[in-house]
């Protein structure tokens, strides 16, 4: 190991420290933000409250490791990003505890039975999540930790089976929600063509919460329950360039926390309508590396300041890169949801994002990005929840 160490001690920045089989990279990133709108104050037709714009630094060193070998193949990571505003009346915005901690490892990952064990660790701020757009302040802690074993009875089969176990808190100035979730999963892909694959998943999962309130005990904004979902589809090559998948399925959540009253507890929450899941997505790509995806999406899940969101999800997509150093990706996406439990209300929600991206050289890329962000009640009996926020970006990569 030593030897293989010693031969590529002279590689430059962008080659990485390693072999072809074991590789360290590290990275770090410096970003400047500019937002029109950092706290998501609620605006009007004539102009609303006087919004809040702001602009910040963010600082995110990064350290990958990978292990690609025939019997085990393992990557881990470690990241860190500290953000400051430059506004001093903005200093409760400031982050310096961010961080994102991964592993991936994969035991006989081309034996007929192996074995796949990740665990995901994040801290980071929930001030761009759409789940809650009044408060900017929420911090989240997240771990979520799956255990699969992996069967392959032929070339063109690959069934997994295994437990996922999530714990996320969700943090605010005088409050706090806890979750806990447990449960199976299963999914199957089966190629029956070198493009084309037919794939079923299901898996189900039970779950609870924990509220505590300026340090506190007191019932949770979220009911317990037990969710099931189960989908099946196909993933197609309909041309050369064109493919085409699609997912049907059916999915449901029962709550029994005593919040709820007597009719809601025992009452099936799931997809729309009757359980109904699924998604359409429809991708084609160009020679020249372009590639444009159009997506629908009809899904649940958990929130956690009420029970849960039902919601119908339009995306468009577009990447490109040319001559391997320009790069440039659009995407806009349309989400309407509907919340239930102590929260009911119905929102649109519209993000549009542009990113250019520029590779100076291997290991130095620059990029500018620019993203809007928008949320209105749907029947305008929640206005406190509507805002609008323009972000502009401008940021630097470096990769050893």
């Amino acid at each position: 190991m030593a030897l293989c160490f010693t031969q590529t001690a002279a590689a430059g920045p962008g080659s990485h420290i390693g072999t072809e089989t074991t590789k360290l990279i590290p990275s770090v990133q410096l970003m400047g933000h500019q937002r029109t709108n950092v706290y998501m104050q609620a605006g009007s037709e004539d102009g609303g409250e006087n919004v809040t714009p702001g602009t910040a630094l963010y600082l995110s060193p990064a350290l990958e490791f990978k292990l690609n070998g025939k019997r085990v193949a393992l990557t881990t990571e470690a990241a860190y990003s500290a953000r400051k505003y430059l506004q001093k009346e903005l200093a409760d915005l400031n982050r310096f505890r961010d961080m994102n901690l991964r592993g991936d490892l994969t035991l006989l990952p081309d034996a007929v039975v192996g074995a796949r064990v990740s665990d995901r660790f994040q801290i980071n701020g929930a001030d761009v999540e759409a789940d809650k757009a009044d408060d900017p302040k929420t911090q989240v802690i997240r771990n979520s930790a799956s255990g699969y074993l992996a069967i392959r009875p032929g070339a063109t089969i690959d069934v997994n089976t295994g437990v996922t176990h999530s714990l996320s808190t969700y943090v605010q100035p005088t409050s706090q929600n806890a979750r806990t979730g447990i449960g199976p999963e299963a999914d199957l892909t089966w190629k029956f063509r070198p493009a084309s694959s037919l794939v079923a998943n299901w898996g189900m999962e039970w779950f609870s919460w924990q509220g505590t309130e300026e340090s506190e005990p007191t019932l949770p904004d979220a009911a317990d329950g037990r969710s099931l979902r189960a989908e099946s589809g196909v993933k197609a090559q309909i041309i050369e360039r064109l493919t085409l998948g699609m997912l049907v399925g059916y999915g449901t959540t029962i709550y029994e926390e005593e919040i709820l009253s007597e009719e809601e507890s025992t009452q099936n929450i799931g997809g729309f309508p009757a359980g109904l899941l699924g998604s359409v997505e429809v991708s084609y790509g160009t020679a020249g590396g372009q590639d444009v995806s159009l997506r629908y999406r009809k899904d649940f899940q958990d929130v956690y300041f009420t029970n849960q969101v039902q919601y119908n999800l339009l995306e468009l997509s577009y990447n490109a890169l040319f001559e391997s150093r320009y790069g440039v990706s659009a995407a806009l996406s349309y989400r309407f949801e509907n919340y239930s439990g102590n929260v009911q209300r119905t929102d649109h929600r519209l993000i549009a994002t542009s990113d250019f991206r520029y590779n100076a050289a291997d290991y130095l890329n620059f990029n500018m990005g620019a993203i809007w962000r928008h949320r209105a009640s749907a029947d305008e009996t929640n206005p406190e929840v509507e805002f609008d926020d323009f972000e502009l970006s401008l940021g630097v990569t470096f990769t050893y």
